[in-house]
């Protein structure tokens, strides 16, 4: 009788799983098998740079993102500048703002990966992620945003970005 109750709590659970995914994919436009929950951006990021950097080890070790991070950011990439990986760290100017001609001035042919914020939640400054998603693509180089700060404050839209980008 017990197996069968803990059978029914799976189920359960992952009813309760897929009904979550549907609604975060709904608000997010995205898919909802694109939904993958973690316990936090931390480890959301943590989960995406490692991983990213641990995955195509073989086609680069070099990584950009800007001098005005979250430390979740920062930290991954600081241990990743431990084992040997590249970190280049572009600046932004008065107002937070990265110039996307600075992340391409600094990609090489061993960049995997470019990880720039969307919105600050200190200065409220919203990163041009389109221009940089469009240099990334022309690259071959994959993009990361840690958007935690904006959703819910900033229309997002997963697919409607794909498309212009």
């Amino acid at each position: 009788m017990s197996d069968c109750k803990n059978h029914e709590l799976g189920i359960e659970a992952k009813t309760v799983i897929e009904n979550a995914s549907e609604k975060v994919a709904a608000f997010l436009g995205s898919t909802p098998h694109e939904i993958v929950f973690t316990s936090g951006g931390s480890e959301s990021n943590n989960t995406v740079i490692k991983g990213v950097a641990h995955t195509y080890k073989n086609k680069g070790s070099h990584m950009i993102t800007s001098n005005i991070e979250h430390p979740a950011i920062i930290n991954p990439c600081k241990y990743l500048e431990s084992i040997g990986y590249k970190i280049s760290y572009v600046p932004v100017d008065q107002y937070g703002m990265v110039n996307p001609a600075d992340v391409e001035s600094v990609m090489t042919d061993r960049t995997v990966l470019v990880t720039i914020m969307h919105s600050n939640n200190e200065t409220g400054t919203i990163q041009p992620i389109e221009e940089i998603s469009k240099i990334c693509r022309a690259h071959h180089v994959l993009l990361h945003t840690d958007a935690s700060q904006s959703v819910g404050k900033v229309p997002i839209d997963v697919n409607e970005h794909r498309a212009r980008s």
